[in-house]
């Protein structure tokens, strides 16, 4: 009877751990939907080719952002040589700021309102030239838009993870689809980087 019980248990345990993934996998699902339904295949094709042509690509994000920004940053560095991740400290963003120009890149990722915390960087590199890209999770209401183009997913605060799973998502796409179109280029430079 014991061991009855403990298997009734046993599968209760299971049909609860498979209906809340099914339903984590929905909604999974229908953010990373929702991201690729809004963006326009344009502004993607635009970031593919500014991660292709700039000779220096600096990333930047804070708080939430930064393991994204952190992320990307990682995959492109295994690629290509020239690509820099910024810390969340006045001296660190002073001396990537130094390094900018107009070969540079600034792929900006910001989300749940840290674009104040990155305006002044942002505003420093436009004035040096420097192409700004960034992801967010909505269109700025307040200020002129400083970054083109830019890639909008769902908010942190309508999907919290899904939002995650999304933008990695949308990551992963940019840096496979970069690979893709020229794999020459990225298979050569990852050897010689192995080299090294």
């Amino acid at each position: 009877k014991g061991e009855t019980v403990e298997a009734k248990k046993a599968i209760a345990k299971n049909r609860i751990r498979q209906q809340i993934g099914a339903d984590i996998v929905k909604q999974d699902i229908a953010g990373i939907s929702k991201t690729f339904n809004e963006l326009k295949e344009r502004d993607v094709e635009e970031v593919i080719q500014l991660l292709h042509q700039s000779k220096r690509i600096h990333f930047l994000g804070f708080r939430h952002s930064e393991p994204a920004a952190f992320w990307m940053f990682s995959n492109l560095k295994m690629l290509r040589d020239q690509v820099y991740f910024i810390e969340h400290e006045t001296e660190k963003i002073a001396q990537q700021l130094a390094f900018m120009d107009e070969n540079s890149l600034l792929f900006i990722i910001s989300l749940d309102d840290e674009y104040e915390d990155l305006a002044t960087t942002v505003e420093i590199a436009k004035r040096k030239n420097v192409k700004i890209v960034a992801i967010r999770d909505k269109k700025l209401t307040s200020l002129k838009e400083p970054a083109n183009p830019v890639l909008i997913v769902p908010s942190a605060k309508e999907g919290g993870a899904t939002c995650t799973i999304a933008i990695y998502s949308l990551l992963h796409i940019l840096v496979e689809t970069m690979v893709m179109q020229n794999p020459e280029k990225y298979s050569k430079e990852n050897n010689s980087s192995k080299k090294h």
